[in-house]
């Protein structure tokens, strides 16, 4: 009837008019009353569209505000889905480079490797620059084979122990710690050679082990 179809042309206009602005709610009404008042498909689709991509970038927008890298990666992420200009998210992009680099920097300097591989992922997804991720993982390797060398020490076994020292020296783990697992290494070896010893019943060699043993702290 003319009733409806001016019903149609009515909300086919309000739909037009409010893809022209950034209001989000009387956009979804003027899809809604486009919907009920059977507006042509490629109107509809054009508007739901629009609707994506303004609220994709309320998304952004807030995320940019609460300074949350998880969240502004992941809105950022939805607005490229949406079809959001790249010269739209280029600043929001700029920001989270920026706070994946401190948030490198600040793992670093907290020395917790869990902490630390989440800034690493987070440093890639967002681009950042590639010495600030090679930084972090210089840093990992570093904390990765200090761990393992702890845990050498503490098992107490000569084999895990030498491949552990050797880790710790090609990753630059800190001098007290490797000379403290050479010394457990040392100590390994001197327990060993003392009950070979024992073993063989020589006492002249069972002195030797003996002398060996206390220099090593070995009770």
């Amino acid at each position: 009837t003319a009733e409806r179809q001016l019903e149609m042309l009515s909300a086919a206009r309000a739909l037009r008019e409010g893809m022209t602005g950034h209001d989000t709610t009387a956009l979804r009404a003027a899809i809604d009353a486009a919907i009920v008042a059977n507006v042509e498909g490629p109107l509809l689709a054009t508007g739901e569209a629009t609707f994506r991509r303004l609220t994709a970038c309320s998304a952004v927008d807030e995320a940019r505000r609460t300074e949350d890298p998880t969240a502004l990666l992941a809105s950022i992420a939805e607005a490229q889905e949406a079809k959001v200009s790249a010269v739209v998210l280029k600043p929001a992009k700029a920001q989270l480079r920026a706070m994946a680099s401190a948030t490198v920097s600040a793992a670093i300097s907290m020395g917790d490797e869990d902490s630390l591989r989440r800034a690493v992922t987070l440093a890639v997804a967002a681009n950042a620059p590639p010495s600030i991720v090679l930084s972090a993982e210089v840093r990992l390797q570093v904390l990765s084979a200090s761990r393992e060398l702890k845990i050498a020490i503490d098992k107490e076994d000569g084999q895990d122990l030498e491949i552990a020292l050797e880790a710790a020296r090609v990753a630059g783990v800190e001098a007290t710690l490797q000379r403290a697992g050479k010394a457990a290494l040392r100590r390994l070896a001197a327990s060993e050679e003392l009950s070979q010893a024992v073993r063989g019943q020589c006492f002249p060699v069972l002195q030797r082990a003996v002398a060996a043993a206390k220099s090593e702290g070995v009770t």
